[in-house]
């Protein structure tokens, strides 16, 4: 009995059964082609907002944020070393960051796939790791037609910039900070469904859909709330959500020991590292949303694509995934795909536990067959005849040395 209701029978053991935890995306999934004619998917409980008006002064409120000055690249500072300082911000909903460094012309795609968000109250920082005239020219132009977004134009630093990305966030006043890639886009929906994600979250991510060789869409499930799923990432090269589909609050950010900064030459994944520093606080709520709201390009697998050519090709992925229709339509196609994966598993998991049970019942009769030879040796011990030939046992042992 739970607050005054009776669970279902077998509803307390469902956290143990591993097809059951595998299925929990395909009931995200099938949950969000349900819902998928409303703008934002609301698949968690939607906590009431405050209107937020750019240009109202209502919404200039004191916040505490931390002090991040005098401190030397690569140690923490203790967290409270200093008071807070009380800043006065315009709180919003979202920062949206995106690095950049050599790909100009899909730039433009991922700044348009922003734009076309159903959330509206964002700012958006384009974060340049040594980019070329090209990029500043085009980032003037973008930001001359849209005042929410700004450039920092930085010279190329170690690896792929991260230190930029953490001095870039020392500015951000939105709620949740979300990532872009400069050569993927995102669905209309990806700011909402994160909104709604982050609101009992610190750290979370939306399903990865990437394109392969063949040009077909490729879903990489995951589970944060799984503590193996975790442990995995913390432990093992494995990472099954990138830079695009990743986010986190502004708060939770603040608490981190270091924030972005330069991953070690030897780790081969800038972002994995980076999402190790959430999943390492005991303090961090970590989640997972199956729902796809972004693309990604994988252009590290299709290398002889000129940059124009990546632009093309994601425009025209960009013009897809923006069609509702289209998006029902993958959707259900990733339910299709995972439901078959699900059955594949489960199959796998009977297997396994039957030959567990087999190992299990093997091992007791083992040990059955141990106690009986223990105890029969025990009573041989005991007996009379085993005290009247030790002189015996003895003398053979002697002989024996000899």
């Amino acid at each position: 009995m739970r607050h005054g209701r009776r669970l279902p029978a077998g509803a307390a053991d469902r956290g143990n059964d591993p097809a059951w935890s595998c299925s929990r995306g395909l009931r995200q999934l099938a949950a969000a082609v349900c819902l998928w004619p409303d703008r934002a998917l609301r698949w968690h409980r939607r906590r009431p907002r405050l209107p937020f008006r750019r240009s109202s002064a209502r919404n200039h409120v004191a916040v505490s944020v931390a002090s991040v000055g005098g401190t030397r690249p690569g140690v923490a500072r203790p967290r409270d070393a200093h008071p807070p300082v009380q800043r006065t911000l315009v709180l919003i909903a979202a920062t949206v960051l995106i690095p950049t460094h050599q790909h100009v012309a899909t730039l433009r795609q991922a700044v348009r796939s922003v734009q076309a968000q159903s959330i509206q109250d964002f700012e958006l920082f384009i974060v340049g790791d040594g980019v070329t005239d090209a990029t500043r020219a085009l980032v003037a132009e973008l930001a001359g037609d849209d005042d929410r977004i700004r450039f920092f134009d930085f010279p190329k630093g170690p690896r792929k910039g991260e230190r930029h990305r953490h001095t870039a966030l020392q500015e951000a006043r939105g709620r949740i900070v979300a990532y872009l890639g400069d050569d993927d886009c995102w669905m209309p929906n990806h700011l909402a469904v994160l909104d709604d994600l982050l609101t009992d979250a610190d750290f979370g991510h939306t399903l990865q859909l990437g394109v392969d060789e063949q040009g077909e869409t490729v879903a990489l499930p995951a589970a944060l709330e799984d503590p193996n799923f975790r442990r995995r990432m913390l432990s093992e090269l494995f990472n099954r959500f990138d830079l695009t589909f990743g986010a986190h609050t502004l708060d939770a950010y603040r608490r981190l020991p270091h924030g972005w900064h330069t991953t070690p030459a030897e780790f081969p994944w800038t972002d994995l590292y980076m999402w190790r520093q959430f999943l390492e606080q005991p303090w961090c709520r970590a989640r997972s949303a199956m729902i796809p709201t972004g693309i990604n390009t994988w252009t590290h697998k299709r290398p002889r694509l000129t940059d124009q050519e990546r632009a093309d090709d994601l425009a025209r992925w960009h013009s897809r995934i923006s069609d509702a229709d289209y998006r029902e339509q993958l959707c259900t196609d990733i339910i299709r795909r995972f439901a078959g994966e699900s059955v594949t598993f489960e199959l796998l998991a009977l297997e396994r536990k039957s030959e567990v049970d087999r190992l299990a019942s093997e091992v007791d009769r083992l040990a059955s067959e141990v106690e009986m030879h223990a105890r029969a040796a025990h009573l041989m011990r005991a007996s009379k005849s085993w005290r009247l030939t030790a002189p015996l046992r003895s003398l053979r042992s002697r002989a024996a040395r000899r």
